[in-house]
């Protein structure tokens, strides 16, 4: 094992775990590299050979798959420490590679066996690597139903995939999830290579090189720049987790990486039931069997679970979901006075999701299904800044007109805030083309009660 590498790999460089998983790594791996002043126990196992190596796999479909599947669900574990380029596909060694995880959530969304995603979650999070945001982007964009069944715990990055997820459990009493923040780790040993009767000259060609390393002291300067970059990755995350649970992003700022317990993880919508793993596997197995449902639109009915809300289909996560379609840049000047009051977003609970049933019809064009760009152009409305506080016109803009996105935020922009009625906020909007599409009041009030339903049962 090269464990100079591997503490290269850890030092003054930004991650996304806890304290004390960056204390035991920093002192396994610099005792192991022959550096002293550490003393840790060291209980990790031993390099074993592995059953089977991520490198050794072709892509094409092995005798045997490459997780386990449970009554119709993929299992994928994520334990321990979570680095990128592992090189395996299942936990080892008290780690869990990003690679392995897209290798295998590839594979179950691809294969026939697979109706729902389990991740089972027990890990403090671990390294920032670009494998980290492809991997939340895969979870997010999963077209099967996914769960983040947390069997303890899942902090940091862990949390950020988990938050990427359809549904959270947490087992009542000993679960934990958040830390939503950043952390690098600097080691100086000036004082130690001086008691040692070493110095160590950096000699430099440029006035930056190399200049946060562990034979001089960090300047001040340098670390407060630092400290703005880990502040940059610790908003970056917060906006994924806020924009994947459906909650207000203030909220989870205000949490300052603190570590949730699971009672207080319900109450502020960083998990949605306290169940414990066995429990939370026979739910989520008791969904993904159920028989697809709707009403005559072929919207998606949502399931109730112990509590609470899940879609039966993948949600659609407001600006998330864009990808190739942006939002125009002249909405989103129009939405720049927008205040950010939390929006229509249940407390507590994910945005609710449609299933268009031309989800597998025929690609256009530029290879895109019609029901993905539909989902896009209904996610861009109801997720929109010019949405907050105008939900019942952004939901009917959304599913019961063909608007395009510009045209639909430029209305909402232009329309009252408030409990203002359907009819006067579309007449305000000034839009003659709409109203061939305007519900009648009994439709509209349907409409909010069946909304208002659906928001009070995720809310709880």
């Amino acid at each position: 094992m090269d464990y100079p590498r591997l503490l290269g790999r850890l030092l003054n460089r930004a991650h996304l775990v806890t304290p004390d998983r960056a204390r035991l790594m920093l002192g396994v791996l610099a005792s192991r590299a022959g550096l002293s002043g550490f003393l840790v126990d060291d209980t990790s196992p031993q390099p074993e050979k592995l059953d089977v190596l991520a490198a050794d796999w072709n892509g094409n479909r092995p005798d045997r798959k490459i997780y386990r599947v449970e009554n119709g669900m993929a299992v994928l574990p994520v334990s321990g420490t979570l680095v990128s380029k592992l090189g395996v596909l299942d936990p080892w060694s008290g780690m869990t590679g990003y690679d392995g995880l897209m290798a295998k959530l590839g594979e179950a969304l691809l294969d026939d066996d697979v109706k729902g995603i389990a991740f089972d979650f027990e890990s403090p999070g671990g390294e920032v690597h670009s494998q980290l945001f492809e991997l939340a982007d895969m979870i997010a964009g999963s077209t099967k139903p996914t769960w983040a069944i947390c069997s303890d715990y899942a902090y940091s990055a862990a949390y950020w995939l988990a938050s990427q997820c359809d549904h959270i459990t947490v087992p009542p009493n000993s679960g934990g999830v958040g830390s939503v923040g950043a952390v690098c780790l600097h080691t100086d040993m000036t004082k130690a290579y001086e008691n040692a009767g070493v110095k160590v000259t950096v000699l430099r060609a440029g006035a930056r090189k190399m200049e946060v390393n562990p034979y001089e002291e960090l300047p001040p300067d340098v670390a407060k720049e630092i400290e703005a970059e880990l502040e940059v990755l610790r908003i970056s995350f917060a906006e994924q987790v806020a924009q994947g649970r459906g909650i207000d992003l203030k909220a989870v700022l205000a949490t300052e990486a603190r570590t949730i317990n699971s009672d207080e993880a319900l109450q502020i919508g960083f998990a949605d039931e306290l169940m414990t793993p066995s429990q939370a596997f026979a739910a989520f197995a008791a969904e993904i069997s159920k028989p697809a449902s709707g009403p005559a639109g072929g919207d998606t009915t949502a399931q109730h679970i112990g509590g609470s809300t899940m879609a039966q289909n993948k949600p659609t996560r407001g600006k998330r979901a864009l990808a190739d379609d942006q939002v125009p840049d002249d909405a989103d000047a129009a939405e720049d006075d927008e205040e950010d009051d939390g929006g229509d977003a249940p407390e507590g609970g994910k945005k609710p999701s449609v299933k268009d049933e031309t989800d597998a019809g025929d690609d256009e064009g530029d290879g895109k299904s019609a029901g993905a760009r539909e989902r896009k152009r209904i996610a861009s409305i109801i997720g929109s800044n010019a949405a907050k506080g105008r939900g019942n016109l952004a939901q009917h803009f959304a599913f019961n007109t063909s608007m395009s996105v510009k045209d639909a935020l430029a209305a909402l922009a232009a329309a009252p805030k408030g409990g203002a009625g359907l009819a006067d906020t579309m007449a305000s909007a000034g839009n003659p083309d709409l109203s061939p599409s305007a519900p009648t009041p009994g439709e509209q009030q349907a409409v909010e009660a069946s909304w208002a339903s659906s928001f009070k049962r995720v809310a709880g």
